[in-house]
């Protein structure tokens, strides 16, 4: 009898996986699709609530619209008893002043308050004229402020020689730049 053939060969070696290498490979510098200055902006993880709308007072907004107002004409009164020259581009900062105040303060804003800052804008500015005026006269006198009230009879004469023709335009710019701070940032 013949012996069994024995078909099987013997297994080829397998090759031994290479070694791994001690340092990963450098990854290429590639900034993140949404911009490289986006880095450091922590992301929500999903399902994260959105932040608190911010409240809505339009009264709190008015009445720091006017502080703002009276607060703009003071620093416009001294500025002009100091340097004796009425700048009408403080005008365009009181008005920005109010129309901040009323934005910051009065949270969404509307056109009414819009409309409510431009007039408190204006009447700011007036103010301003009005005061820097009685402390221009006064300090020309030499006499204190309140006596300059009480010595002025002609009180639309007084306002008009006060506020100039350039005074007027910047009035209507100060006006204008409230107006449109609180109603650009409606859309915000």
């Amino acid at each position: 009898m013949t012996e069994p053939i024995d078909d099987a060969l013997p297994a080829p070696p397998v090759p031994a996986a290479p070694p791994m290498p001690a340092v990963p490979p450098p990854v290429p510098d590639v900034p993140p699709p949404w911009g490289e200055y986006a880095a450091g902006v922590p992301v929500l993880p999903a399902g994260t609530p959105p932040a608190p709308a911010r409240a809505v007072d339009p009264l709190r907004g008015i009445l720091a619209g006017f502080v703002a107002a009276v607060v703009g004409a003071v620093a416009w009164g001294l500025v002009v008893s100091i340097a004796h020259v009425s700048l009408g581009i403080i005008a365009v900062f009181v008005g920005y002043g109010v129309g901040w105040a009323i934005h910051r303060f009065g949270g969404a804003a509307s056109i009414g308050l819009a409309v409510a800052a431009a007039v408190l804008a204006a009447l700011g500015i007036l103010a301003g004229f009005i005061l820097g005026g009685l402390l221009l006269v006064a300090h020309d006198r030499g006499i204190g402020v309140m006596d300059v009230v009480g010595d002025v009879v002609d009180w639309p004469g007084f306002v008009k020689a006060s506020v100039n023709g350039l005074g007027w335009l910047f009035l209507a710019i100060g006006a204008f730049s409230a107006f449109r701070l609180v109603a650009q940032n409606r859309r915000a």
